[in-house]
């Protein structure tokens, strides 16, 4: 990191505070020369992990509202992926809270305070080679079958790339945004100042200004040159400039922290919380909170092609699979029906018997074409003889 050092020594403060006022003064070009660098690591670092296969566990806190209760509960995700070869596997269990659909029970139970029903919900997606695979236990008779470039629209449960973990805000998070995406938003934002704070982490600020609603925001990253640039700790710190309807305020909208490991030379996350608040004229404490432990069974490793083959998702054998990679649904029948086992590995003798064969086989048709050249040669003899 000898440029960085250079930058440093040039006369970029370090360990200098963040401003506290709004409308502060943009950053110098030394300062936005080092956050485009931090931004550069933490890119370089995740771009290095290319293939994995993970169990991340936790809880997903939801607070209530409308007289419903909080919603507190454990939630669970298995995920398979290899970016080079475009391959995808997410299997989440959650609970959610459902409507209940029927407009007047609904009414009639939210007067009761119950409008919603809890539900757990285990979704799973695969992109494979061939298809892409879906299944939800809310509709746990029918599993579809489309494109490799297929995206669910709608799900229950977002598609989590591990890559955006520690950058990425709550939603995100939670709706499964592009990994690209993440890095490219935080390019549009001014740069504010990045300050040095010592064993190898640096605290880059970007800010947007929103004139329409006086309003600025400020997204704060504390990344580790330690650990690949990795981001340990967020802020989204959100300051509204007084107007006729609003007083000054500054507040923390949502914060975030992660640990990370080292494995194979690439640092993957260890664990993960993200927290968003509760805006100051809606009460305090945070909306909702997620915490994640990751349990990580390869890092960089060839993972196996049957984690994302029909056969290995575990599905109930009765569902009925529609196949949609034509555009027009094609009922191919029920899981136990279609879904076959990895082929067994012959028999060593089993696997010399097809050479034996074919070379028996061609040694036949030798011999055959030759008898019947000498058949051949023999008839026009005695033609001949029969002529003199």
């Amino acid at each position: 990191m000898v440029q960085l050092l250079v930058w440093i020594l040039a006369g970029v403060e370090g360990r200098a505070e963040l401003p506290e006022k709004t409308g502060a003064t943009r950053a110098t070009s030394r300062h936005a020369q080092m956050a485009t660098f931090c931004l550069q690591g933490w890119k370089e670092g995740r771009d290095r992990l290319r293939c994995g296969v993970f169990t991340a566990r936790g809880r997903h806190f939801s607070r209530g509202s409308g007289g419903y209760p909080d919603l507190d509960a454990p939630l669970e995700v298995f995920c398979a992926f290899d970016y080079d070869r475009n391959l995808f596997r997410y299997d989440a269990q959650k609970r959610v809270r459902m409507s209940t659909g029927d407009p007047v029970v609904a009414a009639k139970r939210a007067r009761a305070g119950r409008g919603f029903d809890d539900r757990d919900v285990t979704e799973r997606f695969a992109r494979g080679p061939r298809q892409s695979i879906t299944w939800c236990s809310i509709n746990a008779h029918r599993v579809g079958l489309f494109a490799p470039s297929f995206s669910p629209r709608v799900k229950i449960t977002a598609d989590l790339d591990v890559r955006i973990v520690g950058l990425a805000l709550w939603h995100s998070v939670i709706s499964g945004v592009r990994y690209a995406d993440v890095g490219e938003l935080l390019t549009k934002w001014d740069i504010e100042q990045v300050a040095d704070e010592g064993d190898a982490r640096y605290r880059c600020v970007w800010i947007h200004l929103d004139n329409r609603v006086k309003e600025e925001t400020r997204r704060i990253v504390w990344f580790d040159e330690g650990q690949g640039f990795a981001p340990v700790r967020s802020e989204l710190r959100v300051a509204r400039r007084a107007t006729a309807q609003f007083a000054a305020t500054e507040f923390v909208e949502q914060e975030s922290e992660a640990t990370w490991s080292q494995i194979n030379g690439v640092w993957v996350p260890r664990t993960f919380s993200i927290r968003p608040f509760r805006r100051p004229t809606e009460g305090h404490g945070f909306r909702e909170r997620l915490d994640l432990t990751f349990d990580w069974s390869s890092v960089n490793e060839r993972v196996d092609d049957q984690l994302f083959e029909l056969a290995s998702m575990g599905l109930p054998p009765d569902a009925r699979i529609t196949d949609m990679r034509l555009g027009t649904p094609v009922v191919l029948g029920r899981v136990a029906e279609l879904q076959t086992a990895p082929p067994a590995t012959p028999h060593f003798r089993m696997r010399w018997l097809v050479p034996i064969v074919s070379m028996v086989l061609l040694a036949g048709s030798a011999v055959f074409l030759m008898l019947r050249r000498a058949l051949s040669a023999r008839k026009a003899g005695q033609a001949d003889t029969l002529k003199g």
